[in-house]
């Protein structure tokens, strides 16, 4: 469209100027609609030079008239560069313009397609160089661009070339240049067309180093002797190898220890032959050629010199009579380095005999020197070594406390003794696993903290020749103890050390068979059962008086006597039957018992049955008509008649306060016995005659006649009403006071009898066993203390074991735990979920082991005979004899960390007489064991298991000569022997043993034999210091 533009531009130009020219008149202009025309812009020249006039031609179009005539002005964008006259334009800028015509009087109708007027300077007659970025690092690349311009400066497009310089490590490209290695590089650019116009200031493009990508160590010597420092240089190159001087850099050797390094300098210190490494900091994959570099040994200045013995036992540096020593010695450099060409001199002590070479023999006890020196150049350089010879351990003696001693107090225990080596010195002392330094005469002292029970100190000292000696002391401490001296089993009994609870189901558990006595309340059901009603009876019911009653006549011979009065009647209770056994029911209150029962209707038979004697005195006065006079008599006729009262049940209840305290004693006390009747009947009698006797009126007499009661009456059935509440009034109080004796003194003698059923103080014997002579132990119990509550009773039992004593040794008498050295807060308390329970506290266990103890129960002297009765895998041991002598009892203790349940036994003296595997051993020795054991429940019986040996500790203080200087290894070989068999021993000898029952059956007359409450599915527990059974019942 452009190019149509052009031409007709052309053509029509001369005629646009003409008709332009007419066009000023503006009154002469036709109005149109603007949306009816178009406009069209036509330039005839598209292409100037600046400064150049071009005419513009704008048409203007209506869509019916064709050309019309309308004034039009020019908009050319852009604005700057060109100058508007009228239709004409003179660029004074190269560029390009947009050139459009406009209606004059609106210039928003315009051309949409404006003409486009070029405006050029001409050809390339210059060339500038310009290079992006101007510095590069080695293997970077950099933008190139040739700039054209024409005469008047302006850039124009022509065809260029560009050279650089130098061409080394240098690749082009049409618009780029890259180059590897390092300097500045001169880029120049030139017409292509004519090669010899080029850039007169050509750029300069900068080539810098690249990343690290190598380092190499070089250090400035290859070989020095140790104590020497050695520079290392650390070349860095990037991946062209151009060399980096700006990066830091470290050094590092290996192997490590034995060279220094302190940023760039190595300190020699060890010989040998070492690789050094740079490293380029923060270009850790930088590659790095390592170096080496060699240390060699310093002058001689050092003497190291060893005596070892020639054996190699365990003990090298041990030496004793007869042994063969070597003899060695090494010499050093400044930093240690061995030297090995240097000439050495051996002076060697008296009393070590050469046997060749470098060894000798050590003939004698004493300190031996051997000298070491060195010879010219090196003299003055000497090491001399001291060995003791010396084949006698140290002797120690603990002098506090003695063996099998008891102590109490603060619980802090000094550890007195010696300790003395005569030949070597003592070079080390333990007391307790302490180190101590005893005074230049041997003495040494040492407190210790006590633990409750007991306390093995162990005191071990090693001389300078290396050997060792060590002794034990063992000891019970406790913060009180019973005394035994001078006592009996009463005097040593302690309050609550044994302790019983009677739950709800040991009053009354709901099931009451006589035939399985489990109960009180069943027990009282049977006695009650078994009690003569019959022979309590007693008493006579105050006579009944009924007035009025006797209102009757009788003809005797003619005569009508008229008989009016009362009737007396004196009730006597002359049987009373029981239906059925009572019923009981226990219940636990605070303070005691609530009793309750019945003797109940069974199987439509009332609960009681009273037979009664009724004896009827009849008062009346007889009057008559004799001869015709008026008479009138008194008589007491009487007559005895019987009947039966029923009472269909008969309901009561009491309550049993039950109390002891430590000094009170113990009291039962039945009280508020309330009974009450159901169902009262009195059975009418009948056939009651009543002879009526003699009647004298003075005048003359009649003998009247016996007729039946109710004849004189009226129906016995009309008065027996009035007889019924006085007889009530009566029998009530009398079943009270007639089941009083029997309710509240039977229950009364029931429970007090169960209570003191408890108490005992029995002679138990304990047969002869391995060589001893047997011990026969008192047991002595009391009651302490009853207390009720609605959970059941709590019977505190003070109790005690006691024994003659028949050993030699002195001590502060049994241990008491006394709450664990007052570590231990709170008091004992059943948990009640079980119907019966028994706790027994340790220190009364411990009073029996001590009693057995004091009977001399543990010294024993057994041969090969009651060796193998009591295992037979002792005789493939040899042992042939053995003694025990106990110096102190054993004892249960848990006052200890874990609070486990432990049986201890200390300073038992042992003698031995075996020969195992053919080695005859003879020995004294003192043994201290200590064994975690527990009470187990099997059902009703009990087992005392023990979980094994956590301490067993020997000390041997004799030996027959051949174990003499080897008491360490007979002492692990008896441990490894004996420690399983007294274990297993321990766990056979105390196995299973059924639990004591409580024995009912002789309370009272009446209770069958056998008859027992006892303990059942059994479970044990311990608690504040007491081992604890708590079960159902059997």
């Amino acid at each position: 469209m452009i190019a149509n533009k052009i031409v007709y531009t052309t053509v029509l130009t001369a005629c646009f100027v003409l008709v332009w020219a007419c066009s000023d008149d503006e009154s002469t202009h036709t109005s149109y609609d603007p949306s009816t025309l178009t406009i069209e812009t036509y330039i005839g020249i598209p292409s100037v030079a600046p400064g150049t006039t071009v005419d513009v031609v704008c048409t203007v179009t209506h869509f019916t008239d064709g050309v019309v005539q309308l004034p039009t002005v020019l908009v050319v964008e852009p604005p700057m560069g060109i100058a508007i006259d009228g239709l004409r334009v003179t660029p004074q800028s190269t560029g390009t313009y947009a050139v459009r015509c406009a209606l004059k009087d609106n210039d928003s109708v315009s051309d949409p397609t404006p003409a486009v007027l070029l405006v050029t300077a001409g050809g390339a007659v210059s060339v500038e160089t310009e290079v992006t970025p101007t510095t590069i690092k080695a293997g970077e690349t950099a933008k190139v661009q040739c700039i054209s311009k024409n005469s008047a400066g302006v850039q124009v497009s022509a065809p260029t070339s560009f050279d650089v310089d130098p061409t080394t490590s240098v690749t082009l490209a049409a618009d780029a240049v890259s180059a590897t290695k390092t300097g500045d590089y001169v880029i120049q650019c030139a017409l292509a067309d004519t090669p010899t116009v080029v850039d007169p200031t050509p750029a300069v493009l900068t080539v810098v180093p690249g990343t690290p990508a190598k380092v190499v160590a070089v250090p400035e010597v290859a070989s020095a002797p140790a104590g020497s420092l050695v520079e290392v240089d650390c070349e860095v190159f990037d991946a062209f190898g151009n060399p980096i001087t700006t990066e830091t850099t470290e050094v590092a050797v290996e192997p490590t220890p034995g060279v220094s390094v302190n940023g760039h300098t190595l300190g020699l210190g060890k010989i040998g032959t070492y690789s050094v490494e740079c490293s380029v900091i923060g270009y850790k994959d930088a590659e790095s050629i390592p170096a080496e570099i060699k240390v060699t040994y310093g002058p001689a200045k050092s003497l190291e010199l060893t005596v070892n013995k020639v054996d190699g036992d365990d003990k090298p540096n041990c030496f004793g009579l007869g042994d063969t020593v070597s003899v060695s010695w090494v010499v050093y450099d400044t930093l240690g380095n061995e030297v090995t060409d240097a000439e050495v001199n051996l002076t060697v002590p008296a009393g070590a005999k050469s046997v060749g070479g470098s060894e000798y023999v050590l003939e004698t006890e004493g300190v031996y020197t051997f000298t070491a020196s060195l010879a010219p150049p090196n003299e003055g350089v000497a090491k001399s070594v001291s060995i003791y010879v010396d084949s006698t351990k140290p002797k120690i003696t603990i002098t506090y406390p003695n063996r099998g001693t008891t102590l109490t107090g603060s619980g802090t225990v000094e550890i007195t003794g010696t300790v003395v080596d005569t030949v070597s010195g003592v070079k080390s002392l333990t007391v307790a696993g302490a180190l101590v330094t005893p005074s230049p005469n041997g003495a040494f002292s040492f407190n210790i903290s006590s633990n409750h029970g007991m306390n093995i100190v162990d005191v071990t000292a090693e001389d300078h020749g290396c050997n060792a000696a060590k002794t034990s002391v063992t000891y019970y401490y406790s913060t009180a103890y019973q005394n035994y001296e001078n006592v009996d089993a009463a005097d040593v009994a302690l309050s609550d050390s044994l302790q019983i609870f009677l739950g709800q189901e040991v009053l009354d558990d709901g099931v009451h068979n006589p035939q399985e006595i489990d109960d009180f309340a069943t027990l009282i059901e049977l006695l009650l059962a078994t009690v003569p009603l019959t022979d309590l009876i007693g008493g006579v019911i105050p006579p009944i008086q009924i007035p009025n009653l006797v209102n009757t006549s009788f003809n005797v011979l003619g005569t009508n006597i008229q008989l009016t009065g009362g009737v007396v009647i004196t009730p006597v209770i002359t049987n009373l039957a029981v239906s059925s056994s009572p019923t009981i029911a226990l219940q636990a209150i605070s303070g005691g018992i609530d009793a309750s029962g019945s003797f109940p209707n069974t199987n439509g038979y009332p609960g009681f049955t009273l037979t009664l004697a009724l004896p009827i005195d009849i008062p009346i006065v007889a009057s008559a008509v004799v001869f015709g006079i008026p008479v009138s008599a008194a008589i007491t006729p009487g007559v005895s008649c019987a009947t039966t009262a029923t009472v269909d049940s008969l309901e009561f209840a009491a309550t049993f306060l039950i109390n002891k305290t430590a000094t009170t004693p113990l009291v039962v006390s039945g009280q508020n016995l309330d009974v009450g009747l159901n169902g009262f009947e009195l059975v009418p009698f009948q056939d009651c005659y009543i002879n009526l006797g003699k009647v004298d009126f003075g005048i003359a007499s009649f003998n009247l006649p016996t007729v039946p009661l109710d004849a004189i009456t009226g129906p016995i059935g009309s008065f027996l009403g009035d007889i019924i509440s006085p007889l009530l009034d009566f029998i009530l109080p009398f079943l009270t006071q007639l089941l009083e004796p029997v309710l509240i003194d039977v229950g009364s003698q029931v429970l007090k009898g169960a209570l003191e059923s408890l108490e005992l103080s029995q002679v138990v014997p304990i047969p002869p066993f391995l060589g001893n002579n047997g011990a026969e132990l008192t047991v002595w119990a009391s009651l302490a203390s009853v207390q009720f509550t609605p959970t059941g009773g709590k019977i505190g039992m003070k109790a005690g074991a006691w024994a003659e004593p028949s050993t030699s040794y002195d001590t502060l008498g049994t241990l008491l735990r006394d709450h664990c050295l007052g570590s231990e807060s709170g008091s004992f308390a059943f948990k009640e979920q079980k119907p019966m329970g028994v706790a027994a506290h340790m220190d009364l266990i411990n009073e029996l082991l001590f009693s057995a103890w004091y009977n001399s129960l543990l010294s024993i002297a057994a041969g090969p005979e009651e060796l193998s009765e009591l295992s037979p895998e002792i005789a493939q041991y040899g042992l042939k004899e053995l003694t025990l002598d106990a110096l102190l009892p054993p004892i249960v203790t848990d006052c200890n960390g874990k609070g486990l349940l432990r049986l201890q036994m200390g300073e038992t003296f042992v003698t031995i007489d075996m020969d195992f595997a053919g080695l005859v051993i003879d020995l004294e020795a003192y043994l201290s064991i200590e064994a975690d054991i527990e009470i187990v429940a099997l059902g009703d019986e009990l087992s005392l298991s023990i979980n094994g040996l956590t301490q067993f500790h020997i000390d041997i203080v004799k030996v027959n000569d051949a174990w003499i200087g080897q008491e360490d290894t007979l002492e692990q070989t008896l441990i490894a022997v004996l420690k399983p068999q007294i274990e297993k021993l321990t766990g056979d000898s105390l196995g299973s043993f059924p639990i004591p029952a409580i024995d009912l059956s002789g309370l009272l007359d009446g209770i069958p034999q056998g008859t027992e409450i006892k303990i059942g599915d059994t479970a044990t527990s311990k608690s504040k210091g007491y081992l604890v059974i708590e079960g159902d019942l059997k």
